[in-house]
């Protein structure tokens, strides 16, 4: 019993891998829940993004105050990208879907129409994290997530991969995704946020080296959010 007790005091692995679960499923059911408006959608994903940059200090966060706190953050500055992110996607995607309505097997305009998807999912990729690590304007995070996730390409490859994994579930694996419903709910959107923003995290240390637009990434918990769950 005693083996047992310390194996979970804290401070232990198993303690601070549990807080660290505990927190990602708050993150993720709260960007559930505030994204359930759509409009707010950017707002909740820049909180989300802000909120996860502490997981590895879970054991000392109030998880929700952090995140409604950082909502309330961002709320403007994310609202305006969301919005500029989703007048790209409508013409990229009509775009797209004249297209493949046409039945054109243009290689040249095909591989033109990946391209800008591709291009497209950088942007998506990068742009909420970039948002919460700069003061720059929404226009300026749209640049300089394209700009810095092609400079750092084999990092930007798999961080666009992961992001795409549930709109890939969603249209060409269904069912999958739908007998998966509750994993989703409880973590994986999160989950795959923040394994993204490892990925990122090492991306944007370059870079913030590079150039005054990148904060560093923060190293105190805010005063509001720390000390307890």
């Amino acid at each position: 019993m005693r083996k047992l007790r310390q194996a979970f005091a804290a401070g232990s692995g198993l303690s601070e891998f549990s807080a660290r679960m505990r927190h990602i499923f708050v993150v993720n059911l709260l960007w559930v829940l505030c994204s359930l408006p759509v409009v707010t959608y950017g707002a909740a994903s820049a909180a989300a993004q802000d909120t996860l940059q502490y997981t590895d200090r879970a054991e000392k966060l109030k998880t929700a105050k952090l995140f409604f706190s950082a909502l309330r953050r961002h709320f403007r500055r994310a609202s305006i990208l969301w919005l500029e992110l989703a007048c790209i996607g409508a013409v990229l995607g009509g775009g797209i879907y004249l297209l493949a309505r046409s039945g054109s097997r243009n290689a040249a305009l095909l591989s033109i129409a990946f391209f800008f998807l591709f291009l497209y999912g950088i942007i998506l990729a990068y742009a909420f994290y970039v948002l919460v690590r700069s003061d720059g304007s929404p226009a300026e995070v749209l640049v300089f997530s394209l700009m810095g996730g092609l400079r750092q390409l084999p990092r930007s490859v798999p961080v666009v991969l992961l992001a795409a994994v549930p709109a890939v579930m969603f249209v060409f694996f269904t069912e999958w995704f739908l007998y998966t419903g509750l994993l989703w709910l409880v973590y994986g959107f999160a989950f795959i946020a923040y394994v993204s923003q490892l990925i990122m995290r090492s991306a944007l240390a370059k870079l913030a080296r590079d150039t005054d637009f990148v904060l560093p990434a923060p190293e105190e918990i805010p005063a509001e959010a720390a000390s307890g769950i």
